[in-house]
């Protein structure tokens, strides 16, 4: 089932803010911001950050990834890896692909240094995010929302 044009736009934008979150943490920057939260359509979109998602299995724990795949085209890196629930003998995938090129805001295209650790990070993150039962999710971002660790991806002062 494919998804409409709103719902294609909040993955997009909850992905672009996983990648600043990822590629700043590669640089050594700190995030405290486990949940994205933005108005879209008129509704409220809430959703886990990369760094909620690994907040919330640092928290559940018990979580094994295995199995990482890694594959290379001349535009793209892909990884697939497999997260285990060692508690509840839960396996799932996780999978992504990442270009190699990034789209900057004013429309220019540079290579992205980056890619292949995005690739594994939002693999590894889709694989985590599959095993950690719904219920804990909802609670935890209720949680999160509580202590006010929430960004909004479309504010420009987030990213800075």
């Amino acid at each position: 089932m494919s998804k409409g044009p709103e719902e294609q736009e909040q993955f997009a934008i909850m992905e672009r803010a996983d990648e600043t979150q990822i590629e700043s943490e590669i640089k050594g920057a700190f995030f405290d911001k486990m949940v994205y939260s933005f108005q879209q359509g008129g509704r409220e979109v809430v959703g886990l950050s990369y760094i909620g998602i690994k907040e919330i299995a640092s928290i559940h724990g018990h979580i094994k990834i295995s199995d990482v795949q890694i594959s290379e085209t001349d535009t793209h890196f892909r990884v697939v890896c497999k997260a285990t629930d060692m508690i509840n003998h839960l396996e799932m995938p996780g999978v992504s692909s990442q270009p190699k090129i990034m789209k900057l805001r004013d429309g220019r295209e540079n290579p992205d240094e980056f890619a292949l650790q995005k690739a594994m990070s939002k693999s590894v993150r889709n694989a985590i995010r599959a095993v950690i039962p719904e219920h804990y999710i909802i609670t935890c971002i209720e949680e999160f929302k509580k202590k006010g660790s929430i960004s909004n991806p479309l504010r420009p002062e987030w990213q800075k």
